[in-house]
């Protein structure tokens, strides 16, 4: 009986050695910034790592720093920051784009940021493809922050004490390594892409880009549209929100590559679309347009480039210095979104 105890009482020291050790190191490295990343101090790494996560830690202890932000997915990282503000006289704006995002995610950040932050301006960029989904993404990669959800903060904190160390040792492994840009894909400062390689090569000879993005020479997966009344209703909850709080709100919808079009389902597009329109009056770049026709105005099928998101804020605040295809962009309410869905596919491939 003796010895058993003894086996006991060793195995519980040499767990609790362990899980001591583990948390210690997880701590320290913090691949995440759960724990405000105090050592390392390498908000780009944890927001590539996680933007739900990252961008949080960030703006909790910068967030004096702005008073307006962009919310959306992936997409809304070609609306720079910096150039929206020229339109915002005064104002000081943040990207929180995230990947995989939808409206599960863009009401819970919208919520989070006018309880706890200064939020003047509040825009929301649709990407149009939230349409097929609604929900927590998958995997710790998409966790939220339970800051965010409302969830327990000590389960919250002890699944990212005990993670697996192969976090932990990725981000040392490239912290060691020479070039520190290696993981800075997304800018910690403003919260959107770092692109100025990508820029470059569409710049200086997009044909060949168009040639050799494989996304432009398949055709698009069909897209499903389970997230539209999900979609709808995380609207007008946020749009509510916004209202009650004294923010201004502001919707736009993305452009969308042809191919990408192609792949909606039209009537549950045009469903959803007439659904937005009762509930906000928003820009809408979307659909088969000069622009969204022509590859080079992409970074991928699913991504359009910076350039577009200035053409895009031109035409949102008429401004006459930058030249703006005439079919790219129209202001959609309730009044006008059956004209808008009619001039939509007129010109369907």
């Amino acid at each position: 009986m003796g010895i058993n105890k003894r086996w006991i009482l060793t195995f519980v020291s040499v767990l609790i050695i362990f899980l001591m050790l583990l948390s210690s190191i997880n701590y320290i490295v913090d691949p995440f910034g759960v724990f405000g990343d105090k050592f390392f101090k390498w908000d780009t790494y944890n927001i590539v790592n996680n933007q739900r996560i990252g961008k949080i830690d960030y703006l909790d202890k910068y967030h004096n720093k702005f008073d307006s932000y962009i919310i959306g997915g992936s997409k809304s990282g070609a609306m720079i920051p910096g150039k929206l503000e020229k339109y915002f006289e005064g104002s000081k704006f943040y990207s929180m784009l995230m990947y995989g995002g939808d409206f599960y995610d863009y009401e819970l950040i919208a919520k989070y940021l006018i309880d706890n932050y200064e939020v003047k301006n509040l825009v929301l960029h649709m990407s149009v493809f939230e349409i097929k989904r609604y929900g927590r993404g998958e995997g710790i990669q998409n966790q939220p922050h339970a800051k965010v959800t409302g969830e327990s903060l000590p389960k919250f904190y002890f699944k990212f004490f005990t993670l697996n160390l192969d976090y932990s040792r990725e981000k040392v492994e490239a912290w060691l390594k020479e070039d520190k840009t290696l993981c800075s894909v997304i800018r910690s400062e403003d919260g959107v892409f770092e692109k100025t390689k990508i820029d470059k090569r569409l710049r200086e000879n997009p044909e060949e880009f168009v040639v050799q993005e494989p996304s432009f020479h398949k055709k698009h997966y069909n897209i499903g549209n389970i997230g539209l009344y999900k979609n709808v209703e995380a609207l007008k909850e946020i749009k509510e929100y916004c209202e009650n709080h004294n923010v201004n709100f502001f919707a736009i919808a993305a452009p969308t590559h042809y191919l990408e079009m192609d792949a909606f389902h039209r009537e549950k597009f045009t469903e959803y679309w007439r659904e937005i329109s009762q509930i906000t009056d928003f820009w809408d770049f979307s659909g088969y347009n000069s622009i969204s026709m022509d590859s080079r105005n992409f970074y991928d099928v699913s991504h359009y480039s910076n350039h577009v998101g200035e053409l895009m804020m031109a035409r949102m605040f008429d401004d006459n210095s930058i030249d703006v295809p005439e079919d790219f962009g129209i202001y959609v309410t309730k009044d006008n979104v059956e004209e808008v869905l009619g001039e939509k596919f007129k010109n369907d491939k």
